[in-house]
């Protein structure tokens, strides 16, 4: 009975453990000043996109124009400008002009005021009119009204808050878990940020995991197999919780 009322509340705790984890890391990512680590950023997109071998696929060469829709900063446009040389060209111009739109609409989630929303909603309807609705935002009342938004529909709502800079007032025990060649998170940044707000909340009860050839999914990239990334968590709880609590009695 002692025993299963110990699994019980492992299971708990590590529930708790990563909605916790779920909520901070996507934040680590920022930068001090707002801004990523963008050289290590691509290395890790080197090793996980693997930028070559997918022009080789497409079978792209010097001298061709390449339409590149959705560039964000920019990682595979250095790519494709190398490959097509002086005498091709590279051509983004969609992406141009639909971005401005979906800053906007973020900047409206962000601000929680519901006459930007309305501004942007309108746009959002006109636009629609000469894009495919495809490569643009959805307005606030179809992201809270359609069922598959359900999940993240809390992220997007959260985007009125900074919790990066929360992290200086943490001053709980923690276990901070990230793959070494996450896209989505980037790791060193996120690994630097969290020695700089903890050394400014004076925490030192912390611990950070980097898991070896593992993306944003618990998947060894060269394998393609599951990491059990619970294990991890599980050993850090009875090290530093269930035995720190047995030991103080």
């Amino acid at each position: 009975m002692l025993k299963k009322r110990n699994e019980m509340k492992i299971k708990n705790m590590v529930l708790i453990f990563w909605l916790l984890v779920f909520t901070i890391t996507n934040l680590l990512s920022q930068g001090n000043s707002g801004t990523s680590d963008r050289e290590s950023i691509d290395k890790m997109r080197d090793i996980e996109q693997q930028p070559g071998k997918v022009m080789d696929v497409i079978k792209l060469t010097s001298g061709m124009i390449v339409g590149e829709a959705g560039a964000s900063y920019g990682y595979f446009t250095f790519n494709l400008s190398n490959r097509v040389g002086d005498n091709g060209s590279i051509n983004d111009s969609l992406y141009a002009r639909v971005k401005p739109l979906w800053e906007r609409s973020f900047k409206a989630w962000a601000s929680n005021d519901p006459k930007k929303h309305e501004l942007v909603n309108k746009e959002i309807a006109d636009w629609r009119k000469v894009f495919d609705r495809g490569i643009l935002p959805y307005t606030k009342q179809e992201m809270e009204s359609i069922p598959s938004f359900s999940d993240v529909l809390p992220t997007w709502n959260s985007l009125q808050y900074v919790y990066l800079s929360e992290l200086k007032y943490f001053n709980k025990k923690w276990l901070a878990i990230f793959g070494e060649v996450d896209r989505v998170v980037p790791t060193e940044t996120s690994v630097k940020n969290i020695i700089y707000y903890m050394s400014l909340s004076g925490n030192n009860n912390y611990s950070i995991a980097v898991i070896p050839e593992c993306g944003h999914a618990p998947v060894n990239v060269e394998t393609k197999r599951m990491i059990r990334i619970d294990n991890i968590s599980i050993n850090w709880l009875n090290d530093n919780v269930i035995n720190s609590r047995k030991n103080s009695f």
